[in-house]
């Protein structure tokens, strides 16, 4: 049984990895916290920002539905309707970068 199996459909995962528009840069992401924490200080940037977050949310085992979840929870507040994976605003999530497409 993997995580995803052990969380109900609306629960997220502890913490994730996510892009910061328009500078392209890494930040994380913990459930319950408000706001985010840039990663790497800032260094990984653009295109290669986008793979290490697809890979580093493979391996947390985190979906794009869950990333974008937990960044509009982060930002308008966990008891928003958009910070559960459900919600229809996440249906076409996808990873960030084009390697990480199965």
């Amino acid at each position: 049984m993997n995580k995803r199996e052990r969380r109900g459909e609306d629960d997220l995962p502890e913490m994730c990895v996510a892009i910061l528009e328009p500078e392209d840069v890494l930040i994380g992401i913990k459930r319950g916290h408000r706001g985010y924490f840039q990663m790497y200080d800032g260094l990984v940037k653009g295109e290669a920002a986008k793979i290490v977050a697809d890979r580093m949310n493979k391996a947390l085992d985190v979906t794009p539905e869950e990333r974008e979840a937990m960044f509009c929870g982060s930002m308008m507040g966990w008891d928003c309707p958009a910070a559960r994976p459900s919600c229809d605003l996440h249906v076409k999530a996808k990873p960030y970068a084009q390697e990480a497409t199965p």
